[in-house]
């Protein structure tokens, strides 16, 4: 049992090693990075694979500040459209993480995005009941992030 919960340790210092890694090394480092990310996806019904309009999506977005530093994250908003795509571009973005609410689904969270160009993140939701309050909780430790 021993020896397998120390695979797993060894496992997951190895994940957060290669994430700090990517971050360090892919970041951007221009003072003046006036960049944007276009972010692109679509949201469809889980059990029916038909589209969901009307969707509100939450876009967590940690910014690059004029110094070249990081900031807090910058909460941005959209709609989903009849055909359940949604587009937004994103200034000053390096890691953001997406939230979809409608009401009678529950939330619908992407893992954590790093990206400097164009990324796409698609969502199927789930029948439940959540509140678009749901759309500002802390993360749970037991989320996965991809």
């Amino acid at each position: 049992m021993k020896s397998r919960i120390k695979f797993f340790a060894a496992i997951a210092l190895f994940v957060i090693a290669c994430a700090l890694c990517l971050f360090i090394f892919l970041r951007p480092n221009d003072k003046d990075n006036k960049g944007y990310v276009v972010l692109t996806g679509y949201v469809h019904d889980k059990l029916t694979g038909q589209p969901v309009s009307n969707c509100r999506v939450a876009v967590f977005n940690c910014i690059v500040q004029e110094d070249g530093g990081y900031g807090r994250d910058k909460i941005l908003y959209t709609k989903t459209d009849a055909d359940g795509f949604y587009e937004m571009e994103i200034e000053n973005s390096y890691l953001m993480y997406v939230r979809v609410y409608k009401k009678g689904y529950a939330i619908a969270r992407s893992g954590s995005i790093y990206s400097l160009s164009e990324t796409e993140q698609n969502f199927a939701l789930e029948k439940g009941d959540a509140s678009e309050d749901d759309l500002y909780k802390e993360a749970e430790v037991s989320e996965v992030i991809k």
